[in-house]
Protein backbone atom coordinates (compact mmCIF):
# COMPACT_ATOMS: atom_id res chain seq x y z
CA UNK A 1 0.00 0.00 0.00
CA UNK A 2 1.15 3.41 -0.62
CA UNK A 3 1.74 5.72 1.92
CA UNK A 4 -0.36 8.47 0.24
CA UNK A 5 -2.92 5.89 0.81
CA UNK A 6 -2.17 5.71 4.44
CA UNK A 7 -1.88 9.19 4.83
CA UNK A 8 -5.66 9.65 3.21
CA UNK A 9 -7.44 7.47 5.10
CA UNK A 10 -5.68 8.66 8.08
CA UNK A 11 -7.26 12.18 7.08
CA UNK A 12 -10.31 11.00 5.88
CA UNK A 13 -11.00 9.79 9.43
CA UNK A 14 -10.07 12.90 11.24
CA UNK A 15 -7.17 10.43 12.82
CA UNK A 16 -3.55 10.66 14.30
CA UNK A 17 -3.22 14.26 13.75
CA UNK A 18 -6.87 15.18 14.99
CA UNK A 19 -5.84 12.89 18.04
CA UNK A 20 -3.69 15.56 19.64
CA UNK A 21 -6.52 17.02 21.37
CA UNK A 22 -8.13 13.65 22.70
CA UNK A 23 -7.43 11.67 26.14
CA UNK A 24 -5.36 8.40 25.20
CA UNK A 25 -8.46 6.40 26.24
CA UNK A 26 -10.31 8.13 23.17
CA UNK A 27 -7.18 7.54 21.13
CA UNK A 28 -6.91 3.85 21.90
CA UNK A 29 -10.94 3.34 20.95
CA UNK A 30 -10.39 5.05 18.01
CA UNK A 31 -7.18 2.17 16.69
CA UNK A 32 -9.83 -0.24 18.38
CA UNK A 33 -12.71 1.10 15.91
CA UNK A 34 -10.42 0.91 12.89
CA UNK A 35 -9.83 -2.74 14.05
CA UNK A 36 -13.56 -3.42 13.83
CA UNK A 37 -13.98 -1.94 10.67
CA UNK A 38 -10.90 -3.82 9.41
CA UNK A 39 -8.95 -0.79 8.58
CA UNK A 40 -4.98 -1.71 9.13
CA UNK A 41 -3.75 1.27 7.83
CA UNK A 42 -5.45 3.87 10.23
CA UNK A 43 -4.85 1.34 12.78
CA UNK A 44 -1.18 1.78 12.07
CA UNK A 45 -1.40 5.23 11.98
CA UNK A 46 -2.67 5.20 15.61
CA UNK A 47 -0.21 2.78 16.72
CA UNK A 48 2.77 4.32 15.49
CA UNK A 49 1.77 7.91 16.95
CA UNK A 50 0.89 6.74 20.49
CA UNK A 51 2.46 4.95 23.04
CA UNK A 52 -0.85 4.05 24.69
CA UNK A 53 -1.70 2.60 21.72
CA UNK A 54 1.57 0.51 21.15
CA UNK A 55 1.55 -0.77 24.60
CA UNK A 56 -2.41 -2.18 24.42
CA UNK A 57 -1.81 -3.46 20.71
CA UNK A 58 1.95 -4.90 20.91
CA UNK A 59 1.79 -8.79 22.20
CA UNK A 60 2.29 -10.33 25.01
CA UNK A 61 5.63 -11.68 23.67
CA UNK A 62 7.05 -10.50 20.62
CA UNK A 63 9.71 -12.38 18.44
CA UNK A 64 13.07 -10.68 17.14
CA UNK A 65 14.45 -12.48 14.07
CA UNK A 66 17.03 -12.17 11.31
CA UNK A 67 15.86 -10.76 8.36
CA UNK A 68 17.87 -12.66 6.43
CA UNK A 69 16.52 -16.15 8.28
CA UNK A 70 12.81 -14.79 9.17
CA UNK A 71 12.57 -18.35 10.56
CA UNK A 72 14.58 -18.67 13.45
CA UNK A 73 14.02 -16.74 16.32
CA UNK A 74 16.47 -15.04 17.86
CA UNK A 75 15.36 -14.18 21.29
CA UNK A 76 11.48 -13.59 22.48
CA UNK A 77 10.83 -9.79 24.61
CA UNK A 78 7.92 -9.24 26.75
CA UNK A 79 5.22 -7.19 25.09
CA UNK A 80 5.75 -5.03 27.86
CA UNK A 81 9.17 -4.27 27.75
CA UNK A 82 9.71 -3.91 24.34
CA UNK A 83 10.64 -0.44 23.28
CA UNK A 84 12.46 -0.84 20.09
CA UNK A 85 9.59 0.19 17.60
CA UNK A 86 11.36 2.26 15.13
CA UNK A 87 8.86 3.95 12.91
CA UNK A 88 7.00 7.19 13.95
CA UNK A 89 4.03 8.90 12.79
CA UNK A 90 4.20 13.20 12.31
CA UNK A 91 1.70 14.84 10.26
CA UNK A 92 0.72 11.94 8.19
CA UNK A 93 4.55 11.18 7.33
CA UNK A 94 6.44 8.05 8.58
CA UNK A 95 9.68 8.60 9.95
CA UNK A 96 12.78 6.69 11.66
CA UNK A 97 11.69 6.98 15.89
CA UNK A 98 14.82 8.27 16.85
CA UNK A 99 15.28 10.88 14.35
CA UNK A 100 11.54 11.97 15.60
CA UNK A 101 12.86 11.86 18.80
CA UNK A 102 15.62 14.07 18.62
CA UNK A 103 13.36 16.57 16.31
CA UNK A 104 10.74 16.74 19.55
CA UNK A 105 13.68 17.17 21.55
CA UNK A 106 14.89 20.42 19.45
CA UNK A 107 17.79 18.35 19.35
CA UNK A 108 17.72 18.28 15.37
CA UNK A 109 15.55 19.88 12.56
CA UNK A 110 16.61 16.99 10.29
CA UNK A 111 13.98 14.15 10.22
CA UNK A 112 14.75 10.55 8.48
CA UNK A 113 11.88 9.57 6.25
CA UNK A 114 11.22 5.86 5.62
CA UNK A 115 9.72 4.18 3.06
CA UNK A 116 6.96 1.85 4.16
CA UNK A 117 5.57 -1.41 2.63
CA UNK A 118 2.68 -2.97 4.20
CA UNK A 119 1.10 -6.05 2.69
CA UNK A 120 -1.20 -8.37 3.89
CA UNK A 121 -0.26 -12.09 5.06
CA UNK A 122 -2.28 -14.91 5.21
CA UNK A 123 -4.64 -15.41 7.71
CA UNK A 124 -4.96 -11.46 7.91
CA UNK A 125 -1.90 -10.41 9.05
CA UNK A 126 0.13 -7.62 7.72
CA UNK A 127 3.72 -6.92 7.46
CA UNK A 128 5.16 -3.79 7.45
CA UNK A 129 8.61 -3.24 5.78
CA UNK A 130 10.86 -0.47 6.60
CA UNK A 131 13.82 1.27 5.47
CA UNK A 132 15.31 5.11 5.36
CA UNK A 133 14.44 6.97 2.14
CA UNK A 134 15.12 10.57 0.44
CA UNK A 135 12.54 11.62 -1.63
CA UNK A 136 12.79 14.92 -4.15
CA UNK A 137 10.83 17.19 -3.51
CA UNK A 138 6.59 16.54 -4.50
CA UNK A 139 5.24 18.19 -7.61
CA UNK A 140 1.95 20.37 -7.23
CA UNK A 141 -0.29 17.03 -7.02
CA UNK A 142 2.05 14.83 -4.94
CA UNK A 143 2.26 14.42 -1.43
CA UNK A 144 5.93 13.13 -1.71
CA UNK A 145 8.03 13.07 -4.58
CA UNK A 146 9.51 10.78 -6.37
CA UNK A 147 11.70 7.49 -4.45
CA UNK A 148 15.65 9.12 -5.24
CA UNK A 149 17.41 6.11 -3.04
CA UNK A 150 16.78 3.85 0.23
CA UNK A 151 19.89 3.53 3.19
CA UNK A 152 20.53 1.93 6.26
CA UNK A 153 19.10 -1.12 7.96
CA UNK A 154 16.03 -2.35 6.63
CA UNK A 155 13.59 -3.67 8.74
CA UNK A 156 9.74 -5.35 9.30
CA UNK A 157 7.26 -5.67 11.63
CA UNK A 158 4.23 -8.76 11.46
CA UNK A 159 0.89 -7.76 13.28
CA UNK A 160 -1.08 -10.80 13.54
CA UNK A 161 -5.08 -10.47 14.24
CA UNK A 162 -5.56 -10.97 17.58
CA UNK A 163 -8.54 -10.39 20.05
CA UNK A 164 -10.85 -8.33 17.82
CA UNK A 165 -7.35 -6.42 16.15
CA UNK A 166 -4.12 -6.56 15.08
CA UNK A 167 -1.22 -6.93 17.69
CA UNK A 168 2.77 -6.49 16.52
CA UNK A 169 3.96 -10.29 16.99
CA UNK A 170 7.14 -10.35 15.49
CA UNK A 171 10.52 -7.25 14.63
CA UNK A 172 12.58 -8.56 11.69
CA UNK A 173 16.26 -7.07 11.94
Amino acid sequence: MRRTAIALALALAAGPAGAQALSQAEILQLAKDACKTQDFSLMFGYFAQNDGVRAALTAPEVQIRSLDRPGQVQRTVKGAAYRDFKIAMIDYSFFDAESAARFDAGQSEALETLKLDITEQPGGAYRVAYVKAEYGPPSEDEEVGDLIRTYGQPGAYLFEPRDGCWQLTQDFR
